[in-house]
């Protein structure tokens, strides 16, 4: 969970409510763009480009398929700049940006609801991995000094200590350390 006191405000990212992360909080995004690295997030099923949202229902089923909650940068550029909110895409501009090579530097990248094993199972979450990091392990448009983090944001139960898997692929990844594990704790920062 993530509390922070500003001005004597107090915020948390604790919950499933719509968070507006105030501008003078710095963020990964203030980071990549002080250094100069492009930076776009792609998510399934977000109906449009700079979306900001609470979520987006499925017309027939009405079940929820993107959700602002898996879209960590919308809570802290909205308000902000247009030219921030235009590297928020569904993931079929990803493809897109792909095929032409225009992919940013950093990106993160969202299933939606079901594929992320949120409304269906891990078997869902992982066919949906495993299907759509599969061709990228191999295109030459993705692999050029990729370095690609796999996981999930929390564990099943919330009462227990909160320990994700995170798997790591890519062509960055030493040849030394392929095939590795490592034990040690690490945060979100």
């Amino acid at each position: 969970n993530y509390i922070s006191s500003i001005g004597g405000d107090t915020f948390g990212m604790d919950n499933d409510d719509l968070t507006d992360i105030p501008k003078n909080v710095s963020t990964v995004i203030d980071l990549l763009e002080d250094k100069g690295i492009s930076w776009g997030e792609y998510e399934v099923d977000m109906p449009s480009t700079g979306y900001t949202g609470f979520h987006f229902l499925n017309p027939q089923t009405h079940a929820n398929m993107y959700v602002r909650k898996h879209n960590p940068a919308v809570s802290y550029v909205i308000n902000q700049t247009p030219a921030r909110l235009a590297n928020m895409k569904n993931t079929t501009l990803f493809y897109e940006d792909l095929k032409n090579n225009a992919l940013p530097q950093w990106m993160f990248i969202t299933p939606n609801m079901t594929s992320d094993g949120h409304d269906s199972s891990i078997t869902v979450a992982g066919e949906w991995a495993h299907s759509f990091v599969t061709p990228l392990l191999t295109n030459p448009n993705f692999m050029q000094n990729t370095l690609l983090l796999i996981t999930f944001d929390e564990t099943e139960t919330y009462t227990v200590k909160n320990n994700v898997l995170g798997i790591l692929l890519g062509d960055a990844i030493p040849a030394t350390l392929k095939g590795t594990k490592d034990n040690n704790f690490y945060d979100h920062y």
